[in-house]
């Protein structure tokens, strides 16, 4: 996971800002915060600017707090450069910073209705922002006010959206687009939230080094820049050993799975790839894969070998095949990548597979594996804090598969992934990630950072195989593009 979060006294560019990271930044900027709200303002009306510039009638949204400071600021920028502006306080200015940008502001005050926001061109939201508490639910009144709108650019976060999980507190239309300062949220990113946002744009307001020094950063935006992906180094002393060797427990029920996992894996970089299988197995697997090294010894025996630290168990295994080697997998020092019928082992008891070094269940395996209530409820809004919950109950990195991938760590540290495709949503999918799994950590990643590496190379390749095939690509198509998939991984980390 990375080390450094604050490189050259700046933010990481894939960290993503919680609340409580926003409220440890504003402490710690302390008498600098007014000069940060007039940067503020001024660069939400510079983005304003850049993208309209023929509908000229705005209304500015303020709600009482540091957000509604941002709207009164940007309120006298805009009409500094010749818009017709109005502001619609929803309540009174109550912190000192916002009453006195608001007595800065000379300019039309108008009554905060639903008729005065239908009235005008651009709606800006100055309401709640980031600072919204997603226990409470949205006043209607706010609700119909942002309804109305012809067109809505939001300051921070839409209102009524969680910044720390998605979740919606009411009904929200869609946004045209959304400001945010410093670094994304969580919310921009998460459903049901993400769809709400329009596009995000991140802007610096001039924090102090000192703002960042004083967070610990654990939330962060999946990309290359955030894992470090062993290069390609072909020298007198690089090995197909050095590549690293993944092994794959295979078995009867669905042997395809397992062989989709190897290919992968072997397509991904992995020097050598080794599969367990059945006596009758051998012939066929062999004729139809001759790169591919096939085992028929049990697995006690081949795990003597050292060099073999990386498994996938669980694709096209049954269960009771899965738990019957994971246990005796889970006996050596190895690093297991669990899917498939290995988390229908463990169904209803996640505990057995602490030995595991990633799980990746997509939600209907998570639900089984966990349950539905509590912490790890999977319902809107809290998919973000039942992953985390998960991977620190069985101390592993829990990998979330869907439309947006949550990769966790026990200690917090957290990835959500996005670069992905619904044409992902085929058969034989999950099996191609677990592949590029094994590849990454037989390369000697860092567990976390390979886990993330994985979920980015899959959706890559996902992409590519996609734009390839029409939009319908099988799972053989995806790991055809592996190779161009790490290549546009590597070349984005230089």
């Amino acid at each position: 996971m990375p080390k450094e979060i604050v490189i050259k006294e700046e933010i990481s560019p894939f960290a993503l800002l919680t609340s409580a990271d926003t409220a440890k930044m504003d402490q710690a900027a302390g008498e600098m915060l007014e000069t940060l709200m007039e940067n503020a303002g001024r660069v939400c009306a510079d983005v304003f600017c850049r993208h309209v510039s023929s509908e000229k009638t705005v209304l500015i949204a303020a709600g009482p707090g540091n957000n509604g400071g941002d709207g009164y600021v940007m309120a006298r920028y805009l009409a500094a450069r010749g818009y017709q502006v109005a502001v619609a306080p929803w309540r009174s200015p109550k912190t000192d910073l916002a009453k006195k940008a608001a007595q800065r502001w000379q300019g039309k005050i108008v009554h905060f209705s639903s008729e005065e926001a239908a009235k005008y061109a651009w709606v800006v939201d100055g309401v709640f922002g980031a600072g919204f508490n997603p226990e409470r639910d949205l006043p209607d009144e706010i609700s119909d006010f942002m309804v109305s709108a012809k067109n809505r650019m939001a300051i921070d976060m839409p209102s009524g959206i969680s910044s720390d999980s998605g979740a919606l507190a009411g009904k929200i239309p869609a946004y045209q687009r959304t400001i945010a300062f410093t670094a994304k949220r969580p919310g921009h990113l998460l459903a049901p939230g993400r769809k709400k946002c329009g596009t995000v744009e991140v802007c610096q307001i001039g924090l102090p080094p000192e703002s960042f020094r004083a967070m610990e950063i654990k939330f962060f935006h999946n990309h290359p820049g955030l894992f470090h992906l062993p290069l390609q180094i072909f020298d007198n002393q690089y090995s197909k050993y050095i590549r690293g060797v993944v092994s794959i427990v295979g078995g009867r029920r669905m042997p395809g799975a397992a062989c989709l996992s190897a290919d992968a894996a072997r397509r991904s970089g992995a020097g050598i790839v080794r599969l367990t299988v059945s006596e009758e197995m051998l012939l066929p697997l062999v004729l139809v894969n001759p790169g591919l090294i096939a085992d028929t010894d049990p697995l006690e025996e081949l795990l003597k070998d050292s060099r073999r630290k990386v498994w996938v168990c669980g694709p096209g295994l049954s269960p009771s095949e899965a738990g019957k080697a994971f246990e005796i997998l889970s006996k050596s020092e190895v690093k297991i990548i669990a899917d498939a019928g290995l988390l229908g082992w463990a169904s209803g008891d996640p505990l057995r597979l602490r030995k595991a070094s990633i799980l990746t269940p997509h939600e209907g395996e998570f639900t089984k594996l966990f349950g539905t209530e509590g912490d790890f409820s999977l319902k809107k809004g809290n998919r973000l804090a039942a992953v985390q919950a998960a991977a620190k109950l069985i101390g592993t990195v829990v990998l979330l598969k869907g439309s947006e991938t949550i990769i966790a760590h026990p200690d917090g540290h957290t990835a959500i992934n996005l670069h992905s495709t619904p044409a992902l949503a085929t058969a034989g999918s999950g099996d191609v990630l677990s592949g590029i799994l094994g590849t990454c950590l037989a390369a000697g990643m860092d567990i976390w950072e390979g886990a993330c590496a994985g979920a980015w190379l899959h959706g890559e390749a996902g992409i590519r195989a996609a734009e390839k095939e029409g939009g319908w690509p099988i799972a053989e198509d995806v790991v055809k593009e592996l190779g161009h998939a790490r290549q546009r991984a590597e070349s984005l980390q230089k």
